[in-house]
């Protein structure tokens, strides 16, 4: 395996706490993310920070010590952690992160913000907002809110998650729920930068589609949530970052 952007992959099954990050995925679409990466650069113009600086790895293993990875307050260690794909299961639980709240395996006192899924149903919205505080793109100043949750948790960990259909189709083709007036990746960038130093040990970027999809759709679109993860990473843990 070829890591994100061309970082170094772990095949080992223990979390190395020596390093500043961490990106972790074990699906198809993190397999799609991984293959894509590699055709950008992992320096963003932007930002002018390159993801090179970092010190990390990406494992593709079912880790032994998985809970270091869900941002949990009462952990000894926390290790920065991208979570490229669709679900995060917890291997010692037998089930997805979201099973194991709903039922009450894992303690709530982790907050989530799921930015995407704007063609959502009402019902499924509800369900979202309650349990995940969503903030669907076509409902919410998404810079705004992302300011006024960071208020509201007042230092708090928190995990969020980018889901690639908040993005306009026209960019992001290869996701589950394509819905027009999508956001345009720089607004969406211009809006993710309000995280720079958030209480966040966790992002996680998923949406990505590879199945029954053309290639071309799927390579736009994971190459796109590529980008992403590399700026959510330089603004997030920009704190990680050597000189």
């Amino acid at each position: 395996m070829v890591g994100f952007l061309g970082t170094e992959a772990l095949y080992e099954q223990e979390v190395d706490l020596q390093r500043d990050l961490l990106i972790y995925g074990i699906d198809d679409t993190a397999a799609a993310i991984r293959e894509y990466s590699l055709g950008i650069s992992p320096y963003s113009p932007k930002l002018r920070r390159s993801f090179t600086n970092f010190s990390a790895y990406d494992s593709n293993e079912r880790l032994e010590g998985v809970n270091l990875l869900l941002g949990d307050t009462s952990a000894e260690f926390q290790l920065p952690t991208i979570y490229i794909g669709s679900t995060i299961n917890v291997p010692y639980l037998g089930m997805s992160i979201g099973e194991a709240y709903n039922q009450g395996v894992l303690p709530e006192e982790r907050t989530v913000w799921y930015l995407g899924s704007r063609n959502f149903s009402s019902e499924e919205c509800d369900w979202a907002r309650y349990n995940q505080r969503l903030l669907a793109g076509h409902e919410v100043d998404l810079d705004v809110a992302i300011k006024t949750a960071l208020a509201e948790l007042n230092g708090v960990q928190s995990r969020v998650i980018l889901n690639m259909d908040i993005v306009d189709p026209v960019w992001a083709p290869a996701v589950q729920r394509p819905a027009g007036f999508g956001y345009e990746p720089k607004e969406l960038l211009k809006a993710l930068r309000s995280l720079e130093g958030a209480p966040v040990p966790l992002v996680q970027v998923c949406g990505v589609c590879v199945q029954d999809q053309e290639t071309g759709a799927v390579a736009q679109t994971a190459r796109l949530a590529a980008e992403f993860a590399r700026e959510l990473a330089l603004t997030t843990f920009a704190y990680k970052l050597k000189a």
